[in-house]
């Protein structure tokens, strides 16, 4: 049920974009830090945290009001997060490095705003923020994780039965359109993705961390540098 709604929100808002005046349409992509949020993780003192890389591409599509100022945005992005963790050898036993990747797609529903407004379009422009918040879906594809170290070569595990088939999350984001034009616009900024849900296994979820320690769910973050080419039709 949650899934069908979810997917069911992000094709209204998407849809509805055509019948309103001030569309946009850009493309979209970016790199940054990610991470599989877990507290156990941090607790544990045999396991050390180390960051990863995550990256998007994708595309939204959106109404502006009238000057531009306040919108409504939708889209589709291909999402990788990445998550790196070691575990510490302690006497005889050797360290080993994993690397997890997270294939997904996601679907955000943002509101946007403009607080400089219609102005910065209408001339080449260095300068003219905005902000932006909004709840996404995110399927997830596939999962992998690589090992290595104690003699073990770079094995890759598929790790899909890990983890949930789709999840949930908040987008915050805040930018600066470095070059606007009327109908053109360049813009850059930091958006962070949280996942409110936790993504593991329904089926896992009720046995303890390391045999020992109460379970505590997983949730990945990224924060992103990304970068933008839009196009305005404004009416």
């Amino acid at each position: 049920m949650k899934k069908n709604t979810l997917i069911l929100l992000m094709f209204m808002s998407i849809c509805s974009v055509y019948g309103q005046a001030g569309l946009s349409l850009s493309i979209k992509g970016g790199a940054g830090i990610s991470n599989f949020f877990n507290l156990k993780f941090f607790q544990e003192k045999d396991i050390m945290v180390l960051p990863a890389i995550g990256y998007s591409l994708g595309a939204e599509m959106g109404w502006n009001s009238k000057f531009f100022n306040f919108g409504i945005t939708g889209g589709a992005y291909i999402r990788q997060y990445g998550h790196a963790m070691d575990n510490v050898g302690t006497g005889q036993l050797p360290e080993i490095h994993n690397y997890y990747k997270l294939n997904a797609l996601e679907l955000p529903l943002l509101i946007r705003f403009r607080p400089r407004g219609n102005n910065m379009t209408k001339t080449i422009t260095m300068g003219g923020p905005y902000f932006e918040m909004g709840l996404q879906a995110v399927l997830i594809q596939n999962a992998q994780q690589k090992i290595s170290g104690a003699g073990i070569d770079d094995m890759n595990l598929p790790i899909d039965d890990l983890f949930e088939s789709m999840t949930g999350g908040l987008v915050i984001g805040f930018g600066d359109h470095q070059i606007g034009l009327e109908k053109f616009a360049l813009t850059h900024g930091l958006r962070i993705h949280f996942n409110i849900f936790d993504i593991t296994a329904k089926e896992l979820r009720d046995n303890d961390y390391n045999g020992t320690i109460s379970y505590s769910g997983t949730s990945p973050v990224c924060i992103q540098y990304l970068m933008a080419i839009t196009l305005k039709f404004p009416s």
